[in-house]
């Protein structure tokens, strides 16, 4: 054994617990949106965010041919799913 291989493999682990703590950091800022380009492509979704889409629907199902009033429910809602989605491309 030569003098000074106790101490490269002591300080082996806590270097890559130090490395791996520090990919750890730098995914979650990635996902909170702190870090990353203006776009924040890869920042996670807030269930906060999708609350307008928590709102209950105004469609129904329906059994036959949708009546016009049945088909602009629809439309409405989906109109909500892409103002919702638009949102969240913004922010």
């Amino acid at each position: 054994m030569a003098r000074g291989d106790g101490v490269s493999r002591s300080s082996a682990p806590d270097a890559r617990l130090g490395r791996d703590y520090g990919r750890v950091v730098e995914r979650l800022e990635i996902l909170t949106g702190e870090r990353g380009a203006a776009g924040k492509p890869h920042s996670a979704v807030r269930r906060g965010e999708l609350s307008t889409l928590a709102a209950s629907p105004q469609s129904r199902p329906v059994a036959a041919a949708p009546t016009q009033a049945e088909f602009n429910a629809l439309q409405a809602d989906v109109a909500a799913i892409y103002g919702a989605l638009a949102k969240l491309l913004k922010a």
